[in-house]
């Protein structure tokens, strides 16, 4: 591979975490840069690459995730009264760029400081980013980068629980530097509650069980939990009273709207209709639960209700459930369920293994087991994958973490 090209790709995968949240279309830009080079290596036959098993099967998992969005593309457009065969798989085509991507990161021998300081300094910015926001840009608002609140909160806390992972790497660079994933971490979790990410509140304790689980490798483990708790404690009741901040507001707007409906009330507002959608899209599954409805199916059915007033009106408002698994089991029945957790699962045949062994792998190991804990926590609560930023975010992270992991099993010296 020419060396002006590895550099080029090394230099915009250190850029990706920060460029992707914050400058509009970059992840878009970055993945098409990727693929096309990944696929220049395959095809110039410069790849000298075996892949082994274990890989071919995460690359399958996302084969088999578009291969079957396919094929139910065509059936209900041969199918339907219309027949239209309009091309509505955009988003579901992006996840075959893993593999040309994989191969790419593969080839590249990608050293930890790519990852641990792009994550590091990405989380950092968030954060600052967020206060100028919250009180120069845009003053009483939810904080968005550039794309969506929820998109801004879900990366920037990847990226501050990212760099807690990376924490031995920073230890072997001086005992001053174990301050950077700290205030990462810190700034990451900032930028998350301002920007009025409710599923932050799930997500948090359950990025923080894993990286329990990773101290028990560190030589004071007592010593990163009490500081990580205190962290949490604190930033958790600054941003429920932060001036400005949505989040108290949010949270009890929630709550409210779901013990009303629970109560049977007619609930109006915005909170409330997150949870009449995900009533609906059950609805839906449980009536077509093999043969789903198709990928546009869900938004069809409940415009027809709406103009019926069978739902209210609100509903409409939104083209899916707000919930990734929901998405998919209302589009494609149960294989979209199978088809959702194999993109989610499949990696961990490589990353839960690596976590469990001494060497550089391990950390980078636990960075991948953290990105898919968060995006599958943050699928309950919204349809990420109908968001082009988050299938980048996912695809281009886990390729490189999955292809660090092995690098490192077949090279376990440790490298800056």
């Amino acid at each position: 591979m020419p060396q002006s090209l590895s550099k080029l790709a090394i230099l915009v995968l250190f850029l990706f975490p920060i460029a992707s949240n914050l400058i509009e279309h970059s992840t878009s830009a970055i993945s098409i840069l990727l693929t096309l080079m990944g696929i220049y290596i395959w095809l110039s036959g410069r790849h000298d690459l075996l892949l082994d098993r274990d890989e071919k099967r995460i690359m399958w998992a996302f084969a088999v995730y578009f291969g079957v969005c396919f094929v139910f593309y065509l059936a209900w457009g041969l199918l339907s009264e219309n027949h239209s065969l309009k091309w509505r798989l955009d988003h579901e085509s992006r996840m075959l760029t893993f593999i040309p991507i994989y191969i790419l990161c593969a080839r590249l021998h990608i050293k930890p400081w790519v990852l641990w300081w792009g994550a590091a300094i990405a989380a950092i910015a968030y954060g600052i980013y967020s206060l100028i926001f919250l009180y120069g840009i845009s003053p009483d608002q939810r904080v968005t980068g550039a794309y969506h609140p929820i998109a801004f909160g879900t990366v920037a806390l990847i990226t501050g629980f990212f760099s807690l992972s990376g924490m031995k790497y920073f230890q072997r660079l001086g005992t001053w530097w174990t301050v950077v994933p700290v205030i990462a971490v810190t700034c990451g979790m900032l930028a998350g509650f301002l920007s009025g990410t409710r599923a932050t509140l799930i997500v948090i304790p359950f990025l923080t069980i894993v990286f329990f689980i990773q101290l028990n490798t560190f030589s004071r483990p007592w010593l990163f939990r009490t500081l990580l708790i205190l962290i949490i404690t604190v930033m958790a009741a600054a941003s429920y009273h932060f001036p400005g901040s949505t989040m108290r507001h949010r949270i009890h707007t929630g709550i409210h709207d779901a013990g009303m409906m629970l109560e049977g009330k007619e609930v109006a507002g915005s909170h409330a209709i997150h949870l009449r959608l995900w009533a609906e899209g059950w609805k839906i599954f449980t009536d077509h639960p093999f043969a789903g409805v198709g990928a546009r199916g869900y938004d069809a059915i409940i415009k027809e209700k709406v103009e019926k007033n069978l739902v209210p009106a609100q509903l409409a408002q939104l083209p899916s459930p707000h919930n990734m698994y929901l998405n998919n089991m209302t589009a494609y029945g149960i294989t979209g369920l199978f088809i959702l957790l194999g993109i989610f699962l499949t990696p961990l045949i490589i990353l839960a293994p690596a976590a469990k062994k001494d060497g550089p792998a391990q950390d980078v190991a636990y960075a991948g087991i953290m990105l898919i804990t968060a995006l599958m926590l943050f699928a309950m609560t919204e349809s990420i994958f109908i968001r082009n930023i988050n299938i980048n975010i996912y695809v281009i992270l886990l390729a490189m973490i999955v292809s660090m992991v092995k690098h490192h099993q077949d090279d376990p010296r440790p490298s800056s």
